[in-house]
């Protein structure tokens, strides 16, 4: 029996994208970030970086996904209080919100220099965008800093280990959990037998697929 197009859709809509298309999306987020992060290091800022969201839990769609990457800062992190870890005091006596603002601005300045043929969206109050030119994909570079939970000192499991995002127009940092959002998800794929992520997929190219006015 032939299959309808309704079909046909929907079990292309719920496949993963090919492995070589999501190896060339963590290839273009680490050269960015790489490129970065060398360049911070010119200026005695010390950084790592992380995927988050999509593509780190392949549940992309093509074409429509951004890579995002976390540019963590070094050497200081945040802590949850009550503390269960002993903590040694950092030598930067400067708040973080200043800490990681300067990160921010200092990765604008390196990214649009070092990328001259990128258009690189510097206004963007939590990430600095960055697409074009020699890209393959859009990257999303989002400066932030480690937030130790009270969770994470006690399992020193990644999942339980939270992040600060720096929030441009505001001046605050902004909590998120991304290794947990990728955690959970990961565990609730296995229960169902792979069938979340297909749902997902499926959901983002149905939306991605809709005329506008639609969304």
């Amino acid at each position: 029996m032939k299959e309808s197009n309704s079909i046909k859709y929907t079990i292309g809509a719920m496949a993963p994208v090919s492995k070589r298309s999501t190896e060339i999306s963590f290839e273009e987020g680490a050269r960015v970030a790489e490129n970065l992060i060398k360049g911070l290091v010119s200026k005695g800022i010390y950084a790592s970086h992380e995927f988050q969201g999509s593509v780190a839990l392949n549940i992309h769609i093509e074409s429509h996904s951004d890579v995002d990457v976390l540019i963590i800062k070094q050497n200081i992190i945040l802590v949850q209080k009550p503390y269960v870890t002993i903590y040694s005091e950092p030598s930067d006596r400067r708040s973080m919100k200043d800490i990681i603002k300067e990160l921010r601005v200092e990765s604008e300045s390196i990214l649009t220099k070092n990328f001259p043929q990128v258009d690189v969206k510097i206004k963007n109050n939590k990430s600095i965008s960055l697409e074009g030119g020699s890209l393959k994909r859009k990257v999303d570079i989002v400066p932030s800093c480690w937030y130790d939970t009270v969770e994470y000192q006690k399992t020193k499991n990644k999942a339980d280990r939270g992040i600060k995002i720096y929030h441009k127009e505001n001046h605050e940092l902004i909590f998120n959990q991304p290794f947990k959002h990728i955690d959970l998800i990961e565990k609730k794929d296995i229960v169902y037998n792979g069938n979340l992520k297909m749902v997902i997929r499926l959901m983002k190219n149905m939306i991605a697929d809709m005329p506008d006015y639609k969304k």
